[in-house]
């Protein structure tokens, strides 16, 4: 029984450290100013305004979708 929860401890610490890294890794994406990706954002806004959402390349298979977000 021992065992079993320290087997589930385990899972459980690598889940919330997984979790944790995460989060921290988003807070600190979100502490980049604005200024610094200015021009990259509106260079990508070009890019997908003229951007169909769903592709149908020569093939007529559906091969992704564009990301319109």
């Amino acid at each position: 029984m021992k065992k079993v929860l320290l087997h589930i401890g385990k899972y459980v610490g690598v889940f919330a450290g997984t979790l944790f890294v995460l989060w921290l890794l988003l807070f600190l994406s979100a502490l980049i100013p604005n200024e610094k990706i200015k021009e990259n954002m509106i260079e990508s806004s070009y890019y997908y305004s003229d951007r169909q959402p769903y592709q149908f390349p020569e093939s007529k298979k559906f091969n992704g979708v564009e990301d319109n977000y």
